[in-house]
């Protein structure tokens, strides 16, 4: 006699298709080739501000004005060995790279360099507002249609930067663009996570971490070789569009928002999608479970993740440790151009960056080992102390140039690997009806806090050496690494359901494996964490 049918929940239909088959792959795929868009678009931005500023002054050029200008040519050949160009009047010099960075676009010497680190900044405060602008645009719209919305208006964006006529209104659109990426990129985010298996949905983030190093690899090579900022934002945004057309429709609904819309039949249709492209058969004796826990929990905001005296804690511990990293992380790529102009040497600060987005990749890799065999918290602490040390050694052997230059290298080892381990230690602290509000208060607090970096690198421009600016990174990551010391391992350990089901007793016993041993994810029944 046949049983009952009961119904599912849509993590449990997604396990019943193949929590990562072909269709989880090619998902996290093009969500990660957009977080490489996105890291691409950064650093376009970042290096077509300010990279090679230095050279800048290197390549300036003494102006003729007639046949009776020798000593005026002498004057101004004198105070260009000495550096001292902006003592002379505007007429009498001329940038020799005119048009190639926006210093020189837009005549940013002189007093002026402050206005190419503003016009970072606004594209980081967009940033923080594009965070805003996409709690409002998912709470009724798909996950879907907001990153190829944002996808889209940043191609838009990065064109009209690339034809900004004057300085201000390039502001503007950076602002904009800023907000773009930020709703393309949360929306891919949740797109990959939410179609993936329990067991797998912690390391999701290394997927997309790996994304966001080749991309930074893709522009620094880029930059390399087309080292105009216009050219660059033009190449970007034309990227970034036809990236949209190409994977319109090839992205996943998130299946939970669906249902949770009340359009149970699209969530069905998802599954079923899923199904198809992993070569098994859709739960059609199991429909889907209308989702009450999550519709009829009073307790499911960030408001009450704050009353939470337990999970406060968590997110001020947390809060810090993502400072430190997405601080350092975006700190010490806007330093590179600064870091061979302190020491002398002739490598530029391009060749530094390939080489230490070279070694984010294997950092992200050793992360997730780390994180499997020793846990999670463990391998955080790990990365951010070996960055920290790098980031400290660095500072104090400036005068060393070939040392300086591999502890800045291996600490983009370290910091990728930080990134990525914190990350899975904070999508396992939560309970899993209040994850994503966790994650994302996380993330906008620490990206508001990104908008202080451009002054750490005007700093080491201005004080010709990035012996502060390296002590105050590599001290946030030593500091991180105290913090981290502090939070429970989630490693084996169940994680509850909502926030009601962290005040039970404790249960005896380890997170569920599979029948290979392998281990199961723990984000799976309400029950509790560990002690803290």
């Amino acid at each position: 006699m046949k049983g009952k049918r009961r119904d599912v929940s849509v993590e449990e239909a997604i396990a019943l298709v193949g929590g990562f088959g072909v269709a989880q792959r090619v998902q996290l795929l093009l969500c990660g080739l957009s977080w490489a868009i996105g890291s691409l678009q950064t650093l376009t931005v970042i290096f077509g501000s300010i990279g090679h500023l230095r050279e800048t002054y290197d390549r300036i050029q003494c102006v003729s004005s007639g046949d009776d200008d020798m000593p005026e040519r002498e004057t101004c050949e004198r105070a260009l060995e000495k550096h001292n160009v902006c003592l002379l009047p505007r007429s009498h010099w001329a940038y020799g790279d005119s048009g190639q960075t926006l210093v020189s676009d837009f005549d940013l010497l002189c007093g002026k360099q402050w206005l190419a680190y503003f016009s970072i900044m606004m594209y980081f405060v967009g940033y923080v507002a594009g965070c805003f602008a996409w709690m409002v645009l998912a709470d009724r719209n798909q996950r879907r249609l907001c990153l190829n919305l944002g996808r889209i208006a940043m191609g838009l964006f990065n064109i009209l930067c690339a034809t900004a006529p004057v300085l201000w209104l390039l502001l503007v659109f950076r602002f904009f663009l800023g907000m773009s990426l930020a709703v393309m990129m949360i929306s891919a985010f949740v797109l990959s996570y939410d179609v993936m298996g329990q067991s797998w949905k912690p390391y999701t983030g290394l997927g997309l971490q790996a994304g966001m190093a080749g991309g930074l690899l893709v522009g620094a090579m880029l930059t390399w070789i087309l080292p105009q900022w216009r050219w660059l934002s033009f190449i970007a945004g034309v990227v970034s569009i036809v990236l949209t057309v190409m994977t319109w429709r090839l992205m996943i609904e998130s299946p939970q928002w669906l249902l949770e819309q009340g359009r149970k039949g699209e969530a069905m249709f998802a599954i079923a999608h899923m199904a198809l492209c992993n070569h098994s058969k859709p739960p059609a004796d199991a429909p889907l479970a209308d989702p009450t826990l999550v519709l009829s929990n009073p307790h499911r905001g960030v408001i009450d993740i704050i009353k939470n005296a337990r999970l406060r804690h968590r997110i001020v511990l947390l809060g810090f440790t993502w400072v430190a990293t997405m601080v350092t992380y975006v700190s010490i790529i806007m330093m590179f151009d600064a870091i061979p102009g302190d020491t002398g040497t002739t490598s530029s600060g391009m060749e530094l960056a390939f080489t230490g987005f070279t070694y984010e990749i294997p950092g992200i890799a050793i992360a997730g080992l780390l994180a499997e065999r020793l846990g999670r918290k463990y391998a955080a602490l790990a990365a951010l102390v070996e960055c920290g040390c790098c980031l400290i050694g660095s500072s104090i052997l400036g005068r060393m140039v070939h040392v300086q230059h591999a502890l800045i290298v291996a600490s983009r080892f370290g910091i990728a690997a930080a990134v990525s381990s914190t990350l899975i230690l904070s999508w396992e602290l939560f309970p899993t009806i209040v994850v994503y509000q966790g994650i994302g208060l996380l993330h906008t607090v620490a990206s508001f806090t990104v908008c202080s970096t451009p002054w750490l690198a005007l700093a080491a421009f201005n004080l010709k050496s990035a012996l502060v600016p390296l002590s105050i990174c590599g001290s946030l990551c030593l500091g991180a690494a105290i913090v981290v010391t502090l939070l429970p391992e989630t490693k084996d350990v169940p994680i509850p359901a909502t926030i009601q089901d962290m005040g039970r007793v404790p249960a005896v016993g380890m997170a569920a494996t599979t029948s290979h041993g392998h281990h199961h994810s723990a984000r799976v029944v309400p029950i509790v964490v560990a002690h803290e």
